[in-house]
């Protein structure tokens, strides 16, 4: 089983790499993609988003063993975190051996200085974005300066280096 993760501003276009590297597994017969996303419900905590990763990491672990032991065709799991949002989840994460990505787009979002980008959700992003945590916090940092159809070229190109190398091209 890989796991890769994405955290990143908001409009970056982590959604869209989370659904492009989905769609390249299954195109390339590599695995199975499972997409997780530490939002449980609009109003839930921190702690409940852990808790809903951590018992979905652990039935993948399982899923991802009797794939492996029962010959399918399709290999094994790769599951993709879509939008980590907080340290807690990247401490999380790092003890299950994720590849952790930042995404960002500076140069394409237009609001980058907005006061809502600073507290909650965003601030872990502007905070690393801003220097206030050491650069190897994550294991890449890619900047989407591209539009739709050049990002997903770019995505198709790294996606290698992101889960394992082992999806065919």
């Amino acid at each position: 089983m890989q796991i890769l993760a994405v955290a990143g501003r908001r409009g970056a276009g982590k959604t869209t790499l989370i659904n492009e590297i989905a769609r390249l597994v299954v195109d390339g017969n590599y695995g199975l993609p499972r997409v997780l996303t530490f939002e449980v419900t609009p109003d839930a905590t921190v702690g409940d988003g852990l808790e809903h990763v951590q018992a979905e990491l652990e039935k993948a672990v399982w899923d991802d063993a009797v794939m492996l032991e029962n010959g399918h065709p399709r290999g094994e799991l790769v599951v993709l975190v879509d939008d980590v949002c907080y340290l807690e989840e990247v401490v999380m994460l790092r003890r299950w051996q994720a590849t952790l990505l930042f995404l960002d787009a500076d140069r394409r979002l237009k609001d980058v200085s907005e006061t809502w980008r600073t507290v909650g959700p965003n601030q872990l992003s502007e905070d690393y974005t801003n220097g206030e945590y050491p650069e190897t916090l994550f294991d890449w940092h890619v900047t989407n300066y591209h539009e739709l159809v050049q990002f997903k070229v770019e995505i198709a190109l790294m996606k290698d280096y992101w889960i394992g190398g082992m999806i065919e091209a």
